[in-house]
C-alpha cells in the first residue's frame, strides 16, 4: 500500500496514469510510474468484452488446467504482449485484452463453471464486461480492495446465477411447450421484507461514509470513489438483525417459474430466464435452464430435418406401388417406383420441424421387408422367376425381369 501511495503522491497534478511493468507481476512490488503502459485504454475500450474466443484456447490451456497452471499460463502471455513491450505490434494489444478476458472467466470458479455448462452465453450478463480496473491489477497479483478498501461505489452483489435441467419430450421440442419448474433458491425474507435489520427496525446508515457506501481518496491526480471498508459499500449497517433470516435478507424456498420451449429447440440447448435465480442486495440473478430431449423411436433428428425408416415389401420393391409414411402432421401415402433398392433414400420436401421462416425435411430411407414365411404358392413363383433369372442371365439379349412379369417367356 505504502508504495502504491508514493505512486499517486507521485503522478498529483499530472495526467499520468498508473501503469504496471512487465516485471512486476507480484503484489509485493511497486507500481512503476514511470512507464507509460495505459491500462485506462484497455478498461476504455468496452468492445473487447463482447469477445466470443475459448478462454482455454486463448490461454493454452486444457479444460483441467489447475488454478497455478492457468495463472501461470495468463502471466506468460501478459509479459508477451504487454503494451509496453510490444509498442510497435499493435496487435499485442489485442491480445493482451483477450488474455485479461480468459483469465478473469477461468481464474474465477464460478464464472468457470458456467462457462463449462454453458459457453460464452454465460458470458452475456455477469461476464468479463463487469471487468473494471480493479478486475485488471488484480490479474497481476495486486488486491485494490486490500490496498485502498475496495474500488467503486455502492456494492454491486447481485443474485448468485443459478442453473437446471429440464427433460422434454420430442413432440414438446417440435412444436413447443410451456413447462414449470421448481428449484430451491435465496428468495427475499418475508419478516424483514429483506433488509436484513428486525422487524420494526432499519439497517442504520453507516457513519464512517455517511450512509453513501463510498469514500473519496486522491488518484491519478484528482480524486476517485472507493467502496467503503466498514459497510462493504452497501451505505448502511445491521446493528440488530433479523432472526428469520439472521440478517442476511433472504431465505432459502422453492420457487417455481413457467419456462417457454420454443419450437424446434434441441437437446443440450439453453434458456436464460432473467432475473429468476437467487435474491442479492442489488438484484437477483438468473436461471440457466439446460433443455435435454427425449429421443424419438420413429424419427432421428438432425437439426430441422428428420430421418424416418420406412419398411418396403419385396413386391411392392419389384413391381412399385404405394406406402404409407410417418410425419410429424400423420401418415401420408408415398409412391413408390418399381425397382426401388434398400437403403434408398427420398425426401419429403417441407414435412420436417418448422421453426419461424424456416422448414426442414423429411427423408425416408427404405428398409426392404424379407417374409420369413410364404405359402405353396408365393413359392412356386418365386421358383419359376429363378428358372426365369437364370435363363436370361445366360441369354443377356433378353430381360428376364420384365419379361417374367408381363408373361412372356
Amino acid at each position: 500500500r505504502k508504495m502504491f501511495n508514493q505512486c499517486i503522491r507521485s503522478m498529483r497534478g499530472t495526467n499520468r496514469t498508473p501503469n504496471l511493468s512487465q516485471h512486476h507481476y507480484n503484489r509485493h512490488t511497486a507500481f512503476n510510474c514511470n512507464r507509460t503502459s495505459k491500462i485506462s485504454d484497455i478498461l476504455q475500450d468496452r468492445s473487447y468484452a463482447n469477445s466470443k474466443k475459448d478462454p482455454y484456447e486463448v490461454l493454452g490451456v486444457s479444460k483441467t488446467a489447475s488454478k497455478d497452471e492457468i495463472k501461470k499460463a495468463f502471466r506468460e502471455l501478459a509479459k508477451k504482449n504487454h503494451p509496453d513491450v510490444n509498442k510497435n505490434d499493435p496487435g499485442a494489444q489485442e491480445r493482451f485484452k483477450e488474455a485479461s478476458i480468459a483469465y478473469d472467466v477461468l481464474s474465477d470458479d464460478e464464472k468457470r463453471k458456467k462457462y463449462d455448462q454453458f459457453g460464452a452465453a454465460a458470458m452475456d450478463d455477469d461476464g468479463p464486461s463487469n471487468m473494471d480496473m480493479e478486475d485488471i491489477l488484480r490479474n497481476f497479483g495486486f488486491d485494490i480492495s486490500e490496498m485502498m478498501g475496495g474500488m467503486g461505489g455502492r456494492s454491486s452483489a447481485k443474485g448468485q446465477d443459478l442453473s437446471l435441467q429440464l427433460n422434454i419430450s420430442f413432440r414438446e421440442a417440435v412444436q413447443g411447450a410451456t413447462k414449470e419448474v421448481t428449484y430451491p433458491t435465496e428468495l427475499k425474507c418475508e419478516e424483514c421484507s429483506g433488509s436484513g435489520a428486525r422487524k420494526g427496525t432499519s439497517p442504520t446508515p453507516c457513519k464512517k461514509c455517511n450512509g453513501t457506501g463510498q469514500q473519496y481518496i486522491p488518484m491519478f491526480g484528482g480524486t476517485a470513489a472507493a467502496r467503503c471498508g466498514v459497510c462493504k459499500g452497501e451505505g448502511t449497517i445491521i446493528t440488530d438483525p433479523c432472526s428469520s433470516c439472521r440478517g442476511k435478507g433472504s431465505k432459502k424456498e422453492n420457487k417455481t417459474v413457467s419456462i417457454r420451449i420454443p419450437p424446434g429447440i434441441e437437446t443440450g440447448n439453453h434458456i436464460k430466464i432473467s432475473g429468476a435465480g437467487a435474491v442479492g442486495k442489488n438484484g437477483p440473478g438468473n436461471l440457466f435452464v439446460q433443455v435435454m430431449v427425449q429421443e424419438d423411436p420413429t424419427f432421428k433428428r438432425n437439426g430441422l430435418d428428420l430421418t424416418v425408416n420406412v419398411p418396403l415389401p419385396v413386391t411392392t420393391a419389384i413391381l412399385g406401388g404405394t406406402v404409407k409414411v410417418p410425419t410429424l402432421t400423420g401418415e401420408v401415402e408415398v409412391k413408390v417406383a418399381p425397382g426401388t433398392q434398400e437403403g434408398e433414400k427420398r425426401v419429403l420436401r417441407g414435412k420436417g420441424i418448422s421453426i419461424p421462416q424456416r422448414t426442414g425435411q423429411l427423408y425416408m430411407v427404405f428398409n426392404l421387408q424379407v417374409p420369413k414365411f410364404i405359402s405353396q404358392r408365393q413359392k412356386e413363383l418365386l421358383e419359376e422367376y429363378q428358372r426365369e433369372e437364370a435363363k436370361e442371365k445366360a441369354n443377356p439379349s433378353r430381360t428376364g425381369f420384365s419379361s417374367w412379369f408381363s408373361g412372356k417367356s
